[in-house]
């Protein structure tokens, strides 16, 4: 064999080799860098993923923390809401006690008074009598002692009209009882 003949079988032999070797190393060095991009690939998804469960927890942390909140804000609005119908209830209880304290004030005030203006009224009224009986030709006089007793009756009227209703209240019903009762 000749020099010719080896230079081609190495030329052809390397050429062959070459045409299967590089192939297979640029396949090689193309995994190898597939490899190298799902490792980087991976482990930025780690990275998110761990991001991601971290921001999980402390939205669950903070939901909680605010659940807790809200549990105690509706803890302090039953209080206070318990707070305020018993003092709501106390208020009633006083306003009640005060009415009919006033109901017994003026059924006392009342009461007295028209013990005065019976008074006035039969006084007035024997004023009345004793003027027509001595002195009945002074018209005018009797005309203006008329005229009060006319007065004092409508207020005696209107004065029982107003006992009447505060007799008919509960206060007036119990002050009623123990006038009678004296």
């Amino acid at each position: 064999m000749t020099d010719a003949v080896w230079i081609s079988v190495i030329v052809s032999g390397t050429a062959m080799v070459s045409a299967i070797t590089i192939p297979i190393i640029t396949s090689i060095i193309a995994t190898m860098g597939r490899k190298a991009e799902k490792a980087q690939d991976y482990a930025r998804q780690d990275v998110v993923a761990f991001q991601a469960s971290e921001a999980a927890r402390l939205l669950a942390v903070k939901q909680d923390e605010i659940a807790a909140q809200a549990r105690e804000a509706a803890r302090l609005l039953v209080e206070s809401n318990k707070k305020q119908e018993a003092e709501r209830a106390v208020t009633a209880a006083k306003l009640e006690q005060i009415d009919a304290t006033g109901k017994v004030i003026h059924v006392l005030v009342n009461s007295n008074m028209t013990v005065a203006k019976r008074a006035e009224l039969a006084a007035t009224e024997a004023q009345l009598v004793l003027l027509r009986k001595f002195s009945p030709e002074d018209i005018e006089a009797i005309k203006i002692v008329e005229d009060q007793v006319a007065v004092l009756r409508a207020e005696m009227k209107d004065r029982k009209q107003q006992q009447d209703v505060v007799n008919d209240s509960d206060a007036g019903k119990k002050v009623a009882r123990s006038m009678t009762a004296t």
